[in-house]
């Protein structure tokens, strides 16, 4: 369940939360509505002003390395992750493969049940096609105490 957003520059943070006795990871296929929601669906990006599509390689890519429940729980905001991202770098494909023009990282943030996650995702560009989402990681947030 999405609660809301608030305004943190240039991030805006999503808030989600989900239910603690839920087990989210109990087949090696992703959910259905997930696959429903975002698959062959084209989001453009408002900081690069570019679109992004996403494929059942994503979706996939993104279940086989979602271990932790914020992560599994944290995908029903993709949307917004891919249209609020900021824009971070652009490097060539680390396999140098013909087809791949570049891969790019943009970054957003979410609280998942009040904890705190820089949202960071991985989008690839082809030669002649429009940028496919690939990947995103949660990486926590720590507060220093000052």
């Amino acid at each position: 369940m999405l609660s809301g957003y608030s305004c943190k520059f240039p991030f805006f943070i999503l808030h989600i939360l989900y239910d603690h006795n839920t087990n989210h990871r109990d087949t090696d296929c992703p959910p259905e509505h997930i696959k429903h929601k975002f698959q062959g669906k084209v989001f453009t990006n408002k900081d690069k002003h570019i679109p992004i599509r996403v494929s059942a390689d994503g979706i996939m890519e993104w279940w086989r390395k979602s271990r932790r429940r914020e992560h599994i729980i944290s995908v029903q905001a993709l949307d917004f992750f891919l249209e609020n991202g900021v824009f971070v770098e652009e490097n060539p494909d680390y396999k140098n493969k013909p087809e791949i023009e570049s891969a790019s990282l943009f970054e957003s943030e979410c609280k998942v049940n009040e904890k705190l996650f820089k949202v960071i995702v991985t989008i690839r560009k082809g030669i002649d096609d429009i940028a496919k989402f690939r990947y995103y990681t949660l990486k926590n947030i720590k507060f220093i105490p000052t």
